[in-house]
């Protein structure tokens, strides 16, 4: 993203439009005890998104 060209409007938009929508998530483990609990996190916040209710 930061080498795109910019001086273009198609890709102005792209990148508006990517910025807008992109949702990183973080991969990796979050342990409570010997117990890895980050795909259950990540599960209930899915079921949390409108198209999930």
């Amino acid at each position: 993203m930061q080498i795109a060209d910019t001086s273009r409007q198609d890709v102005k938009d792209g990148l508006d439009f990517l910025l807008d929508n992109l949702k990183l998530l973080p991969l990796g483990r979050l342990y409570d005890g010997p117990d890895d609990i980050y795909p259950d996190i990540l599960e209930a916040r899915l079921r949390l998104l409108p198209q999930n209710s």
